[in-house]
């Protein structure tokens, strides 16, 4: 007898135990974004609560991860319902007027699920004014897999980030002893004096005027800080360009990468080069 209140006080615990590991959510964010409608994902903070969400939803569903790598970063999400089960996922995205739904199914193991995924379905004009107050969200950050990764266009998150070229300015003389000297009066014949002062009709060069003129002698730049250089003679080559502007031609490769180019293209009078600001060591515009 003692052995069988035993046995049954063990069985009853076991059983208790997995009701509460069935009960808990998976995802420890669930209970404090459910029911809480449109939530804005965020575009460079991966800790920020819909981020974490999804970050941990596409670790356990291949489904979601892949159909956000292929269809973008949503730009708002919603999640309906109070379990894990049952729960809807709701992925907006305002510049395609789409919206998707997604519910749970659940994996052989007991704490992975599989997201199944509908739509694209047209927005509601209620979510819709919600969205359009919200920036455009071409990529986003995420914690996956205990490491940080951007999912989306890259490149027009890189353009967003306005970079201006270094400058320094013209450092100001030092005033010198002031010397009164004649001007030197030259014959009629040869032209205007040649002498430390302003030639008549014309002004000194202010500061401003003198950086206006150093900086034409620089190369283009794009709003993301990458040197622009046109190509000026047939006979200009990636290396060339390379050895210029980085200083090293080891660099034509990753110039060649950057435009899409082969290593030995033959580049056309008035084609736009495009260098990296990373590896410009010399931002003179190259004769």
């Amino acid at each position: 007898m003692p052995f069988r209140r035993n046995f049954l006080a063990l069985a009853i615990l076991a059983s208790t135990a997995v009701a509460l590991v069935a009960c808990a959510n998976r995802n420890p964010q669930f209970d404090a974004l459910h029911d809480k409608g449109l939530m804005p994902v965020s575009r460079d903070n991966p800790y920020v609560g819909t981020n974490a969400y999804l970050a941990a939803e596409m670790e356990q569903s291949t489904y979601l991860y892949n159909f956000v790598k292929e269809n973008g970063v949503p730009q708002a999400i919603e999640i309906v319902g109070d379990s894990e089960d049952s729960a809807e996922l709701r992925l907006f995205y305002s510049g395609k007027s789409q919206a998707y739904y997604a519910t749970p199914v659940r994996k052989n193991a007991p704490e992975a699920t599989e997201w199944v995924i509908r739509g694209p379905y047209t927005i509601d004009k209620g979510y819709y004014r919600q969205l359009s107050q919200l920036a455009p969200l071409p990529a986003a950050q995420f914690e996956i897999w205990g490491r940080r990764e951007t999912i989306g266009d890259t490149d027009a998150v890189a353009e967003q980030r306005v970079i201006l070229p270094a400058f320094v300015p013209t450092p100001k003389p030092k005033p010198r002893p002031s010397r009164k000297k004649e001007p030197v009066k030259a014959p009629p014949s040869e032209g205007p004096a040649v002498t430390g002062m302003p030639v008549p009709g014309q002004s000194a060069l202010t500061l401003d005027q003198q950086a206006l003129m150093e900086s034409k002698q620089n190369a283009e730049r794009s709003p993301n800080g990458d040197l622009i250089h046109v190509v000026q003679s047939p006979t200009e080559t990636l290396t060339v360009i390379a050895n210029w502007y980085a200083g090293s031609a080891d660099h034509a490769k990753k110039i060649a990468e950057k435009n899409n180019l082969p290593l030995d293209a033959k580049l056309e009078p008035g084609t736009k080069v495009f260098v990296q600001a990373e590896i410009v060591i010399n931002p003179r515009l190259m004769k």
